[in-house]
């Protein structure tokens, strides 16, 4: 009764596979650049920073990212500890493991 019906698609297949690639390897640089942020935010971290519970006085951050980069690097070193590190790794992982179109 039913007939197998093929997809017909707009783009050729070798199209749609190239674009599939380079948005792996976009998502993959994207990753990799999360991770330098986080790893610089967190080891650059300074608790006298102002951030979302301390109030400061000193006008400038000493930061790697300035006040961004304080306020994510507070937060994850007050809630998860120095084991947040870990996240910047993970990412990074993730991140090559993305551009290298491995599973």
């Amino acid at each position: 009764m039913y007939q197998d019906e093929k997809k017909v698609h707009f783009f050729p297949e070798s199209f749609r596979h190239f674009t599939k690639a380079r948005s792996l390897e976009l998502l993959g640089l994207f990753l990799l650049g999360m991770s330098a942020f986080l790893l610089l935010s967190f080891l650059t971290y300074d608790p006298t920073d102002a951030s979302l519970n301390v109030i400061s006085s000193v006008e400038h951050f000493r930061n790697a990212f300035n006040a961004t980069g304080a306020y994510i690097a507070d937060f994850f070193i007050q809630y998860i500890g120095w084991s947040s590190l870990l996240l910047p790794i993970c990412i990074a992982i993730w991140g090559f493991s993305t551009l290298a179109h491995t599973p």
